[in-house]
């Protein structure tokens, strides 16, 4: 199984392509090392959280016409595990 990238990576990535879509999962990427580690979040409030989801929801129903891109609340909780 492949390692996941590093949030700093993803962002690098995100900025270099312009995709902010890709940009909002490397910040809950952030997020999700937080809790994993220290069972809390530092660098984003969970209101911050709360909009970054919201974003990438907008963005998937935005882009419905491409199927890989579609993110589902199930995606996102799996990607959080």
């Amino acid at each position: 199984m492949a390692r996941r990238r590093l949030p700093v990576t993803a962002m690098k990535d995100a900025v270099d392509n312009k995709d902010p879509y890709d940009f909002c999962w490397a910040l809950l990427e952030i997020a999700r090392l937080e809790w994993r580690d220290k069972g809390k979040f530092e660098t984003l409030s969970t209101t911050d959280i709360k909009n970054i989801l919201q974003a990438i929801m907008s963005a998937s129903s935005a882009k419905e016409q491409d199927k890989e891109t579609k993110a589902t609340i199930h995606d996102i909780k799996q990607y959080l595990k």
